[in-house]
């Protein structure tokens, strides 16, 4: 055979392979197009796909105003027309996936993957993740936590420091999101990894800047269909000033582990956790276990690299969505001061006006719990999780999603969906008294397996900052209507701004 023959054949091999794909890709397109037809949402339009109902508060107005439509069936969000994502807001179709374990979106791992690298426990799967939950578990764990509690109380007076100044013009109405936000990145900063930043009176400076920076930037690229490829977005402006600010943010954390490092040097997880830190720490902390632990045959059991990802993990999820939800528990409770005395009181009860709240008491306050728990089930912190359809799904409305479909766990609209709760807009915290809540109905940290690892930590986080705030100040109706605003967390376009006056006032 000729070489002018082989070439041929060689051609018609890749023509007819491109043609084979180019046609099963055609029709996995237009089934999945015909099932979310059948879906409740905007009107599709070429190629924009629901884009254009989508306002500047990302797909904030657009669910809000699908969330009353046919609360059966699911959303359909098309960020063009070929690119579409499917919200589920009933307790049962969430629960089928789940059971099913599908992994995560690849469209959370193109967002998020530079920054938070693809070995981030948020964004493994199988295997890979199942290992790296197992390794980080003992970080979570109730004896860990428990050693944290005075650290939190620590950060939390510096809070209370803060509040103290704008309880000085009592009338004036606050925008409280910032200083939750520099309130729980100090506190991750000092539990996870024993570093003080002094984040909450330096602003200004570089890496809590970049910090800042890194979710608007990460929101903005998913606005862009067109960002939403890598090779276009790669030659954006944009994307050179993402790349720059990722360096600083990784440099910054190598830093940190680096130090670290030196200081661990031929000292085991035995030692550490018995106390015998040479440079006098009181943590047994997350950095700790990240460079200490070992595998089966003695070697440390995670690389440099997904060191880092698990440090920057911690860092995004562990301040950005605690921030969040205690932003909107603070607005909760200024509209029902009712709600705001009886935790006051509980709080009063259990600690006086003065001793600090340790592990054991915070696990007292069933009311105050019950009021966190409302406040993140009408404004959930963390808006959507995203997986990826490995087989076919068939809906609880009848419609069936092809394999290869993105669907979301959509927290805010299930949380809101008048076929799961009763009076879904009011913030009624006794219903969390008063009956036994579905896993799959109520998922601020997602559900499952894969639920948050670091819940656990959040919710004291929450307990202890109520617990030094209420006993000194009151939030006041400032008469303010949060525009809310889709983000990597649940926003407010124009702040979330209440009164703090002091308690005697």
């Amino acid at each position: 055979m000729t070489t002018g023959a082989v070439a041929e054949l060689v051609l018609v091999a890749v023509t007819t392979a491109l043609a084979v794909w180019l046609v099963r890709a055609v029709v996995r397109w237009w089934r999945l197009r015909e099932a979310v037809k059948q879906l409740a949402g905007g009107k599709m339009q070429f190629p924009y796909g629901t884009m254009k109902e989508h306002t500047s508060n990302g797909s904030m107005d657009y669910a809000i105003k699908y969330c009353d439509v046919d609360p059966i069936k699911p959303i359909r969000y098309c960020v063009s027309s070929f690119m579409t994502i499917v919200a589920l807001r009933r307790p049962q179709d969430i629960k089928n996936v789940v059971l099913r374990d599908e992994p995560k979106s690849k469209m959370a791992q193109n967002l998020l993957g530079d920054w938070l690298g693809l070995k981030s426990i948020l964004l493994l799967n199988g295997p890979k993740w199942k290992s790296m939950r197992h390794m980080l578990n003992p970080a979570f764990s109730r004896a860990v936590i428990e050693d944290y509690i005075p650290t939190m109380v620590e950060s939390a007076e510096e809070l209370a420091a803060k509040f103290e100044q704008h309880a000085r013009t009592p009338e004036e109405a606050v925008d409280v999101t910032q200083d939750f936000s520099l309130f729980t990145l100090d506190t991750v900063c000092r539990c996870a990894f024993s570093f003080k930043s002094d984040v909450q009176h330096s602003r200004n400076d570089q890496f809590t800047q970049d910090f800042f920076e890194m979710g608007p930037e990460t929101v903005q690229r998913f606005r862009n269909p067109l960002h939403l490829l890598g090779p276009i977005y790669n030659l954006t402006s944009a994307a050179q000033r993402h790349r720059q600010r990722i360096h600083r943010l990784h440099t910054h954390a190598a830093q940190i582990i680096e130090q670290r490092r030196k200081e661990l040097d031929g000292m085991s997880i035995e030692d550490v956790t018995t106390h015998k830190r040479p440079s006098g720490r009181a943590l047994f902390d997350f950095l700790d276990i990240c460079l200490l632990s070992r595998d089966k045959d003695g070697n440390p059991a995670l690389t440099d690299e997904e060191i880092r990802s698990q440090c920057d993990t911690f860092l995004f999820a562990g301040h950005d969505t605690t921030a969040t939800a205690l932003t909107w528990l603070t607005f909760c409770l200024a509209k029902h001061p009712e709600c705001q005395e009886r935790c006051r009181e509980e709080i009063f009860d259990l600690l006086g006006p003065d001793a600090a709240p340790t592990f054991t008491n915070l696990a007292k306050l069933p009311y105050t719990t019950a009021c966190i728990k409302e406040a993140m089930r009408l404004y959930s912190p963390v808006i959507a999780v995203h997986r990826q359809l490995k087989s076919p799904l068939m809906l609880e409305c009848g419609v069936q999603l092809p394999a290869g479909t993105t669907v979301a766990f959509s927290i805010f609209m299930l949380h809101r969906n008048p076929t799961v709760w009763e009076d879904p807009l009011q913030y009624n915290p006794d219903r969390f008294l008063d009956m036994t809540v579905d896993a799959f109905a109520f998922m601020p940290f997602s559900t499952g397996r894969r639920n948050c690892i670091g819940n656990n930590f959040a919710m004291h986080e929450i307990r202890v900052a109520m617990c030094q705030l209420l006993r000194r100040f009151k939030f006041v109706d400032a008469e303010h209507e949060p525009a809310l605003q889709s983000a990597l967390v649940l926003r407010s376009a124009n702040g979330v701004k209440v009164k703090i006056q002091p308690l005697d006032s």
